[in-house]
């Protein structure tokens, strides 16, 4: 009997989850750069250590004054390009959408980048919003 209960138990517990579809923020050409000028950014910053591929995204011109405003417009780009990405894909509307979740491990924001998600894709009022923020890259979903 307790064999039975448990895999009744098991059984109605299970939940599939089955992914749509997904995208990835592919940035601007006008926002690649060469090795070499990101070798020269490094040795120019001193600090920044990470790891050099064929392009990446990087600072093209020297940073004087960094403020909130320009983190925001960075994760609204990287963000809403992806958002637009998936639902072009997808063929997904935002009235079917019922449940955001982001992730964002280094930036919070107030509002909250899910919540910039519902309020620039009119998603519906009982749209259910989840920012995963301040719990580092281990907040896995």
């Amino acid at each position: 009997i307790l064999i039975l209960i448990s895999n009744i138990i098991k059984i109605n517990k299970s939940c599939k989850v089955f992914l749509v579809d997904f995208s990835c923020y592919k940035h601007p050409s006008t926002q690649m750069c060469t090795i070499k000028m990101f070798s020269y950014r490094v040795r120019v910053l001193r600090y920044f250590r990470m790891h050099l591929w064929n392009s990446s995204k990087v600072l093209l011109k020297m940073i004087t004054n960094s403020c909130l405003e320009d983190a925001r417009r960075d994760s609204e780009m990287v963000v809403f390009g992806v958002v637009d990405e998936i639902l072009a894909k997808s063929g997904v509307e935002g009235k079917d959408i019922g449940l955001v979740i982001m992730n964002c491990c280094s930036f919070n924001l107030v509002p909250s980048l899910s919540a910039m998600i519902v309020n620039r894709y009119k998603l519906e009022q009982d749209t259910v919003s989840c920012n995963l923020g301040g719990m580092g890259c281990s907040a896995g979903l």
